[in-house]
């Protein structure tokens, strides 16, 4: 199914096809504490979502040379 929605960085309109998992993801994040969502995921444009992919890359390679340096 096809819904609207709008880019959580921008604002920008975006349609979204949720499948089974994302209903089933919301519903469980959302069970766990009365109907507030626990777990988040962003919804972003295309532009939006190159940035994002970016900045989680990079986090993850200074992780990975963090943990790295430690052993």
């Amino acid at each position: 199914m096809v819904t609207k929605q709008w880019c959580d960085r921008c604002g920008k309109e975006i349609q979204t096809k949720k499948d089974d998992f994302d209903n089933i993801f919301e519903s469980v994040s959302c069970a766990f504490e009365e109907g507030q969502q626990l777990i988040k995921k962003p919804e972003l444009c295309n532009k939006c979502k190159v940035g994002y992919d970016k900045i989680i890359s990079k986090v993850n390679k200074d992780i990975i040379n963090y943990i790295k340096s430690k052993d």
